[in-house]
Parts: C-alpha cells; structure tokens; sequence
C-alpha cells in the first residue's frame, strides 16, 4: 500500500519597518518540490509606526501548492489587507506553478522557476503577473534562500514597465519543527527607470518557520 502523508508549514515574517509604510508581503520561496504534498503556508506583514495614518496596516497571504511531480506544483492563495484607516478585507486571489529545475545533491545550488498571475477583488485595481528565480544552498543546520523577482501590473490603473525586487533569507534550524534567522527584501522600481538609492524600499527583520 503506498502511503502519503500531508504537510503543513507556517511561515512568518516579521519585518521592522523604520519610515515608510507599504502595502506588499515580503515572502521569500523555496525551489523545493515534493510529489504529493500539499501545503499551507501563510505569510503577514504589519507595519508600526508612531504616526497614526501608517500604523497597523496590515497584509495578509493564505496558500495552499500541490506537487502533481517531483518537479511540478500548482498553488492557488487569497489575499487579505487592511489599511491604517480601512477595515479589513479581501483583496485578490490568484493561481500559481513551479518548476524545479536544479536539486542540491546534484548540484551546488537547488533552484526553480515560478509563475504567479493574481487577479484584484477590486475591478478599479490592476492584477500582477510575476516571475521568479528562487535560489537555495544548505550547509549544515544553515540555509540560505535567495528570490530575484520581475513583476508586472495589468488592467485598470496600471503603472508601466516591470518591476524588480530581490529577497534574502537564512535561517538556523536546531530541531525538526522549527528553524529561525533573518530576512531581507528589496525593491528597486521599474527596470527601464530603477529608483535611486534614497527612493528604494527595504526591510529587514527576523524570521520564524516552522513545519
């Protein structure tokens, strides 16, 4: 009789933001897939800051991927949010596949390829495409993830051109629950007109995992 059995993950993230007040979810993605595993991963950022119009603005991100091969999987999520001065609410839901390309113990980095399309609640918002580079290298107890991501808006409201962040993580694991360490997140701005240094967006902040 073949067994499978079902993994749950919880992924968070807490970021320190110093001045600026933004609506993304910084995320950092594995390369790994597993055939038949299903997953839940949630992932929320919440912004504190001593002024009341940008203090506890809140994103949230529910997903639940499916690896249909050892080399494929297809996840669906929900997007929820909540302003300093909003209530909170949905805001989009989208689709999601994956594709590893490299495993670690064949090569000196595991690595895949990711799609995500998610579609506004909100007809007047645009929808997102992304495509992402996800990267990943043990040693020991260690692993270091690393995201390079170009995205694009469609539809209503748009902005143009594509935009470019990139991702950081390492985390420290001393048990097979759970893993801590920090995390990094970068945002760029458009690739045909990258912002300077003063106008680009960073976050720093420790980092929980647990499985």
């Amino acid at each position: 009789m073949n067994h499978k059995f079902t993994s749950f993950a919880i992924s968070i993230t807490v970021a320190l933001v110093a001045s600026y007040a933004h609506a993304g979810v910084g995320k950092v993605s594995t390369p790994e897939v597993e055939q038949g595993i299903f997953e839940i991963e949630y992932n929320a950022r919440r912004t504190s800051d001593d002024r009341r119009s940008l203090n506890n603005a809140q994103k949230h991100v529910m997903e639940a991927e499916y690896g249909f091969t050892d080399d494929w999987m297809v996840g669906l999520e929900l997007i929820a949010n909540r302003s300093a001065t909003s209530q909170f609410g949905l805001e989009a839901y989208g689709v999601e596949t994956q594709y590893e390309m490299t495993q670690q113990s064949e090569w000196w980095l595991a690595s895949a390829l990711k799609g995500e399309y998610v579609r506004a609640d909100n007809s007047r918002s645009p929808d997102d495409g992304e495509f992402k580079i996800l990267l990943q290298r043990d040693e020991g107890s260690v692993r270091i993830n690393a995201n390079l991501e170009w995205k694009r808006e469609f539809g209503n409201a748009r902005d143009g051109g594509v935009g470019f962040e990139t991702a950081l993580r390492g985390l420290y694991r001393n048990n097979a629950y759970a893993a801590y360490g920090v995390e990094w997140h970068g945002e760029y701005g458009n690739l045909d007109n990258l912002s300077s240094p003063d106008r680009q967006i960073h976050y720093l902040g420790p980092a929980l995992k647990g499985k």
